[in-house]
C-alpha cells in the first residue's frame, strides 16, 4: 500500500474510533443531535469552500456554522477541496443563512460557498464525512 493509502486508512480507522466514544465522554454539545432527530425538518447539506487559504479559518468557519440555531452537526475537510457537510434543521435554519454565515465568519478571507447538495435526511448518520473531499477525487 501507499502512503496515501495507508493514511487514509488511519484517518478513517481512527474517526470510527473516536465516534465510539464511551457515554461518559459526552460533552453537553453532542445532546444537541438528539433533539433535533425527534420527528423535525433534518436535512444534510454538502458544499465545498472556495478562497479558504488556512486551517484557522476553516475552523471559524466550522465553529460560526455550529453554533447556529438550527444546526445540530457540521464539519468541514481541512484539506482541498475544503468540503463541508452540515445537518440542520429546515424549519429553523435555512440554505441561504448556512451560505451566509460561512462566507461571513472570517472578514479577513474572501471565501465562497460551491457545489451545494442539499437532500433531507429522516435521521442523522453516526459518522460526517463532507461529499467533497480529497479521498473521493481521483
Amino acid at each position: 500500500m501507499t502512503f496515501i493509502h495507508n493514511f487514509a486508512l488511519t484517518t478513517l480507522s481512527a474517526l470510527l474510533l473516536f465516534s465510539q466514544a464511551p457515554a461518559f465522554a459526552a460533552k453537553p454539545a453532542l445532546a444537541k443531535p438528539a433533539q433535533a432527530a425527534a420527528g423535525q425538518k433534518l436535512h444534510r447539506l454538502d458544499f465545498r469552500l472556495e478562497g479558504a487559504s488556512c486551517a484557522s479559518c476553516l475552523l471559524k468557519i466550522r465553529s460560526t456554522l455550529r453554533a447556529a440555531k438550527g444546526v445540530s452537526r457540521c464539519e468541514l475537510a481541512l484539506r482541498k477541496p475544503y468540503g463541508g457537510v452540515v445537518i440542520y434543521n429546515a424549519g429553523q435554519i435555512d440554505i441561504k443563512k448556512i451560505t451566509e454565515l460561512a462566507v461571513k465568519a472570517d472578514p479577513r478571507s474572501t471565501v465562497l460557498v460551491k457545489g451545494v447538495l442539499d437532500e433531507p435526511i429522516a435521521k442523522e448518520p453516526l459518522m460526517l464525512i463532507p461529499k467533497h473531499n480529497s479521498l473521493l477525487q481521483n
